[in-house]
C-alpha cells in the first residue's frame, strides 16, 4: 500500500540546513499496521507530513497505492489518505460545532447523505448524537481525539497517518483510544502508519516498528524482537531502557549517537 525509497527533507537553506530525513525507506502492506518510533526530533512526524501532502519539500520516491506521489496532491488523494494529529486541542476549530467539523469534509468532497455519515461516525467512534452540536470546549480530550478521528473516517479511507494519537491524553484515556483505534483497523481493514515516542503504545498496535534518529531509520523490527527486549542497535536498546522508566544508572549511561555513522 505504501512505498517509500530514499526519502529526504531539507528545512532551511545554506549554513542553517537541517538535514530532518535522511534516506528514509520502508514499505507497508495493505492492511498492516506499521509502527515509527524515536525520540522528539528525529524525523518521524516529518515523514507523516510528507506522506499526506502537508510537506512539499521533499525529494526521493513515494508510492501510494500504486500510484507514485508528486508534492501537489489530488482532492481523491485526500479522501484516500487521511491523517489524526497529535493535539486534539490543537486539530479543531473552537468556533465550530461537532457537526460543522464532520460536515465540511463531506461537502468539500461532494459525497452527500451529510446527516447520515455524521450519524455513522459518530457512533464508530463511541459518540452518540448528544455530542453533535456540541463545541470542542464542551468536550474532554478523548472525546476531542475521538471527533479527530471520526472527521478522517467519514470520507471513507484507506489509509490512516497517526501522529503521536495519545500523547497529548490522560494516561486512563490513551488505552482507551489506542482500542477505538485498533477495533476500527479490523472492521475497516485499514492500513496504519503510527508515529510515537512510547514504544509500549507501538508495541499494542503494531506488527513491524521503524526506528528513527536524527532523520535515518537506523533499525526495522518485529514486535516480537521488541518484546523480548533483543533490538540489535544501540539506540534501540536505549530506547527500550528508558521507557521502563527513570534509572539513575542508565540516565548515567545514555549516549548521543550520531545517526549518519550508524
Amino acid at each position: 500500500m505504501i512505498r517509500v525509497r530514499d526519502l529526504d527533507v531539507t528545512f532551511g537553506r545554506g549554513r542553517r540546513a537541517v538535514k530532518a530525513v535522511q534516506g528514509v525507506s520502508f514499505e507497508v502492506a495493505a492492511g498492516e499496521v506499521f509502527g515509527i518510533v524515536g525520540e522528539s526530533g528525529s524525523g518521524k512526524s516529518t515523514v507523516l507530513n510528507v506522506l499526506c501532502g502537508l510537506n512539499r519539500w521533499w525529494s526521493g520516491t513515494a508510492i501510494i497505492d500504486g500510484e507514485p506521489q508528486v508534492q501537489q496532491r489530488s482532492r481523491a488523494f485526500h479522501k484516500k489518505v487521511q491523517m489524526v494529529f497529535q493535539d486534539p486541542y490543537g486539530s479543531l476549530h473552537p468556533r465550530h460545532t461537532v457537526d460543522r467539523i464532520l460536515s465540511e469534509p463531506v461537502a468539500i468532497h461532494g459525497l452527500g447523505k451529510t446527516e447520515t455519515r455524521i450519524m455513522q461516525a459518530l457512533e464508530e467512534v463511541g459518540l452518540g448524537p448528544t455530542f453533535r452540536f456540541r463545541y470542542p470546549h464542551q468536550l474532554s480530550g478523548g472525546q476531542r481525539q475521538r471527533v479527530a478521528v471520526a472527521r478522517a473516517l467519514i470520507l471513507e479511507p484507506r489509509i490512516l497517518l497517526l501522529d503521536e494519537p495519545t500523547s497529548a491524553l490522560d494516561v486512563s484515556v490513551q488505552a482507551e483510544v489506542l482500542n477505538l483505534l485498533t477495533g476500527l483497523q479490523r472492521r475497516r481493514n485499514l492500513t496504519y502508519i503510527l508515529v510515537s515516542h512510547n514504544l509500549a503504545v507501538v508495541a499494542h498496535m503494531c506488527r513491524r516498528i521503524a526506528v528513527m534518529n536524527r532523520g535515518i531509520i537506523v533499525e526495522e523490527l518485529g514486535v516480537e524482537t521488541l518484546r523480548r527486549q533483543a533490538p540489535e542497535h544501540p539506540y534501540t536498546r536505549q530506547l527500550l531502557s528508558a521507557s521502563r522508566g527513570y534509572d539513575r544508572e542508565a540516565a548515567d549511561n545514555i549516549e548521543e549517537f550520531d545517526a549518519s555513522l550508524s
